[in-house]
């Protein structure tokens, strides 16, 4: 059985016989060296998660609709790097009380519930590593 290695706070790549003690040191390293901070390379799991968790910003602009697949698109950056999201009308219609899947109704909802659907976005970068993701009716279902 191959033991795994994490290079980032969800990636993972398979590297040999390498023990889990080791894999749990390099993550802290990596994270110390990225964060700068000798408090990221201690015991606690949490600091060295959160020095290299990714940095994502949501752009102010409104989203643009896509009626060929119903839902909106939305630009954002990871790490510095352009991407996107887009969130179905599925999801806005049974989550955020979207009317229909017009792009009127649609932006409404997106608008008064911005905050949330940006929580489940980041959270779904974060997971991914993707820099383009589609946010469905499910993972509202389950991320609260």
């Amino acid at each position: 059985m191959s033991q795994f290695k994490r290079y980032d706070a969800f990636a993972i790549e398979p590297v040999g016989d390498m023990d889990q003690g080791q894999g749990r040191r390099d993550i802290r390293e990596r994270a110390a060296a990225q964060k700068g901070s000798v408090a990221a390379a201690g015991r606690d799991d949490s600091v060295y998660l959160e020095a290299i968790m990714k940095q994502i910003r949501f752009l102010p602009d409104d989203p643009t609709y896509c009626a060929a697949g119903a839902r909106l698109h939305c630009r954002a950056s990871v790490d510095g790097a352009c991407a996107s999201y887009a969130i179905t009308a599925e999801a806005l219609e049974d989550h955020f009380g979207a009317r229909s899947c017009r792009s009127d109704d649609l932006l409404t909802a997106f608008q008064v519930h911005r905050g949330d659907i940006e929580e489940v976005a980041r959270l779904l970068f974060e997971q991914t590593g993707s820099k383009e993701i589609t946010l469905h009716s499910g993972h509202f279902r389950f991320a609260g």
